[in-house]
């Protein structure tokens, strides 16, 4: 077999070989259905988690955001005072 393989022409490499009928059992299509039934809660669980943390850091960096600016004006607030006093 390998012999003929080896002296075969191209396009006789190509060819495909025939389709096989294909049965699947009613277990097998059971299983099939239960674990996409399962991803897709499972998809739904971690885009909702993925939303929930994405809004947990968006709300954190505007805090952060809000902070900073308080900061600012902290330091503005003290730079003015420390420069009318010379």
């Amino acid at each position: 077999a390998d012999e003929d393989l080896s002296n075969a022409a191209e396009e006789t490499l190509q060819e495909q070989t025939e389709g096989v009928k294909s049965f699947r059992s009613p277990l097998h299509k059971t299983l099939f259905e239960t674990r996409g039934r399962f991803y897709d809660r499972y998809r739904a669980a971690f885009q909702d988690e993925v939303a929930r943390r994405d809004a947990e850091l968006i709300a954190r960096s505007e805090r952060e955001e809000v902070g900073r600016r308080s900061w600012q004006s902290m330091v503005r607030q003290l730079q003015g005072d420390s420069g009318s006093g010379s």
